[in-house]
């Protein structure tokens, strides 16, 4: 009798992901250390990040994408998208001139 044992289930990533967020240019968060666990031995999780510029320097969207890879190659990605604003208006220094 033969049998015959192989992986065909990709890792799992542990615990809460991370959700889409928006926020103001000066508050993005840091990005979250993300790890995975696979039924037939260890993940590794690779990050990587992209900038889409907007419609001003202080407008745009930062894609965060994780892969979790097991040892026999299958995989697991997530993205998380975050939407920077500024929405905020100057405020002056000083005391204005009456």
């Amino acid at each position: 009798m033969m049998i015959t044992v192989g992986d065909t289930t990709p890792p799992v990533f542990d615990g809460t992901l991370p959700g889409d967020i928006s926020v103001e240019c000066d508050a993005v968060p840091d990005a979250a250390i993300l790890t995975a666990t696979d039924a037939c031995g260890t993940a590794t999780v690779t990050f990587a990040e992209t900038t889409n510029n907007g419609s001003c320097p202080s407008n745009y969207t930062i894609v965060r994408t994780w892969t979790a890879t097991d040892e026999c190659g299958l995989t697991a990605t997530y993205t998380k998208m975050i939407t920077v604003g500024d929405t905020t208006p100057p405020v002056f220094d000083g005391t204005l001139p009456g």
